[in-house]
């Protein structure tokens, strides 16, 4: 089977720092299930963080169009929408960029395999020492929320 490049649309940014790891450990749980599912992933949002600083609007802003420009030029097939924890603010803008300017692009919601997912909510809550529990979306709520955005696109 030819891999097929993804990029991925996921939660990111947080205020609070427990938020904000259990938003990369999702990033990173995903990025693996999709490899095993045979798709090359990408994020920009995972990347341009490590050395520009998200809480500043204006370098947020120039990472998020940089990541954008890098998509252009990897001409993904595949969007997947990693909504678990929502559709943030973020991933909304995104989901807009792609129905604009890729419009070729397949805009497919996921969600991580039940098993996965409480892997990762039981490393998450042992890191934090927490008995927290994130809110999860429902496969049903994540299709309602992106068929919205893209009808309103």
């Amino acid at each position: 089977m030819t891999p097929v490049f993804t990029e991925i649309e996921s939660p990111f940014s947080a205020r609070v720092r427990s938020v904000q790891d259990l938003y990369q450990r999702y990033l990173h749980a995903c990025a693996r299930e999709l490899l095993t599912l045979g798709y090359v992933p990408f994020a920009s949002h995972g990347w341009f963080p490590h050395f520009l600083d998200d809480d500043d609007e204006e370098e947020r802003r120039r990472a998020m169009e940089a990541g954008k420009e890098m998509s252009l030029r990897l001409d993904p097939a595949v969007v997947h929408v990693c909504g678990d924890f929502g559709i943030s603010a973020g991933m909304e803008w995104g989901i807009r960029w792609y129905r604009k300017a890729l419009s070729t692009a397949i805009l497919v919601p996921h969600r991580l395999d039940e098993p996965l997912y409480e892997a990762l909510i039981r490393e998450w809550q042992k890191t934090w020492r927490t008995h927290q529990q994130p809110n999860r979306w429902t496969q049903a709520r994540l299709e309602a929320e992106l068929a919205e955005i893209l009808l309103d696109c």
